[in-house]
């Protein structure tokens, strides 16, 4: 049993009589509540875990998924790289008899062949920016030169006059002349194979993924 404590107040004025007043000691919870809550704790700490636990394999299960995935489109694209490789000197060399006259492509029931005119390409080399712009004032060729808050490269204007650009052969700009792309369009695919024509390279081209439009709150 706690102690009571009493402390005794002065005599009040008007009665002169002590008021005796009782403190009582803060009561401790009883132990069963103790015991229920460090159980409580425990079976809470214990489902984390679980949780943490089911995360983690479901990450691993998930990142195991995901490489099995590349693998086996690494498999597919190297047998279509295979069959493009096989498909475009033949049909290249057989140019003139598989397609229908003035036409540039030609349909299968299993894919399209098509042959389409590509213009030429600029672009600047990483981190050339500055000596480009310097380049371009030594020569005297400020016309390719624009300005607004900062000097930048004006690449819409060496892309009109793409033949002198070409002709210059400036240091830090890369040029890709006008030719020819040859692909391979399998039916009911959005993807398909494609390579410049001379060029030896094949390449994939699949479809840009589409953003999801944000949530609004």
């Amino acid at each position: 049993m706690p102690k009571q404590v009493v402390v005794k107040k002065p005599a009040s004025k008007a009665t002169g009589v002590q008021v005796a007043v009782e403190k009582k000691a803060p009561t401790l919870p009883p132990v069963q509540n103790v015991v229920q809550l460090t159980a409580q704790l425990s079976a809470t700490r214990k489902k984390m875990q679980e949780h943490i636990a089911a995360e983690a394999k479901y990450a691993k299960q998930k990142s195991e998924q995901e490489k099995e995935k590349k693998e086996k489109l690494g498999e597919l694209l190297e047998e279509l790289f295979a069959g493009m490789a096989a498909v475009y000197p033949y049909a290249q060399e057989h140019r003139a008899e598989l397609l229908p006259v003035g036409m540039k492509s030609v349909e299968y029931p299993d894919g399209v062949l098509r042959w389409r005119d590509v213009p030429g390409t600029l672009s600047v080399q990483k981190d050339k920016d500055e000596d480009i712009l310097a380049l371009l004032k030594r020569l005297d060729l400020e016309k390719y030169i624009k300005s607004y808050l900062v000097e930048e490269i004006d690449l819409d204007a060496m892309r009109a006059d793409f033949d002198k650009i070409t002709k210059l052969a400036l240091d830090g700009i890369d040029i890709v002349p006008p030719g020819e792309n040859f692909a391979l369009v399998p039916t009911g695919s959005p993807s398909y194979l494609s390579t410049r024509v001379g060029s030896g390279k094949i390449t994939y081209e699949a479809p840009a993924k589409k953003k999801s439009p944000k949530k609004k709150d």
